[in-house]
């Protein structure tokens, strides 16, 4: 299972501030995290190319 807090947490970020660097809602983001709204396919790759840059 992919714990996007975690996640964000590692790289230093919290749901707002990845919200505001994916152009989205945090309350959009939020939905993910509390599991509400499926996370897209596509936010996991872009976490780990961000911890690569």
């Amino acid at each position: 299972m992919f714990d996007l807090k975690f996640e964000l947490k590692n790289l230093g970020l919290n749901l707002t501030s990845f919200a505001n660097e994916v152009q989205l809602s945090p309350n959009t983001v939020s939905r993910w995290a509390r599991g509400e709204v499926q996370i897209p396919k596509w936010v996991k790759p872009f976490i780990i190319n961000y911890k690569k840059s």
